[in-house]
């Protein structure tokens, strides 16, 4: 995995909302990247879809000792990035995170879910060791095996984010990804 932060220019800022989010025109677009024309969807900070892409991120299982989410997405990009997405909501209040710097995350596996289970590890494993907290997961490029993925976060200020939850690991307990009529949906255990 390579991990590269990027301080955000103010010609980014001047481009972006002022919570740091991308203009509007920017999201719910598909785009190509320069990696071979692999499609990504840019997602709103605010959990939501935008406009005709209505449909929720993630819910909650019902697990007495953990946290279990059932992650929801249209494409295996969008599956990864709400993925990400239900990771750190469930350890801050996203709203309060801004957009200031960019990593970027590869990691692979040999199946679906173990990539799955890589991904959200590896973002936990920069939380933990790091710091930093994220709020928006930019998929640039997604198979069943491979996963590169640029993230938009900042450092952890506890002046603005307040107390953070704990979790402690992801688990292989009940971890799924599967393909759907319509779309993909996941299923993942957390211990806490």
């Amino acid at each position: 995995m390579i991990l590269r932060f990027v301080r955000r220019t103010e010609a980014d800022e001047a481009q972006d909302d002022n919570l740091g989010r991308p203009r509007s025109d920017e999201v719910g677009r598909d785009t190509r990247d320069a990696w071979g024309g692999v499609k990504r969807i840019v997602l709103t900070a605010s959990g939501e879809y935008p406009e005709g892409m209505d449909r929720t991120r993630y819910e909650p299982l019902d697990h007495t000792a953990d946290l279990g989410l059932r992650i929801y997405g249209d494409t295996l990009d969008a599956l990864f990035a709400n993925a990400g997405y239900a990771l750190f909501d469930n350890l801050c209040d996203l709203s309060t995170v801004r957009e200031q710097e960019t990593t970027e995350v590869f990691v692979s596996a040999p199946a679906a879910d173990e990539l799955l289970h890589r991904w959200l590890s590896e973002l936990l494993q920069t939380y933990s060791i790091k710091h930093y907290l994220f709020t928006r997961f930019e998929v640039l490029a997604a198979s069943d095996t491979e996963l590169r993925a640029r993230l938009h976060g900042e450092a952890y200020d506890e002046s603005r984010h307040g107390a953070l939850g704990e979790i402690k690991a992801v688990t292989y307990h009940e971890l799924s990804v599967t393909m759907k009529d319509d779309g993909w949906e996941a299923q993942v255990i957390f211990d806490v």
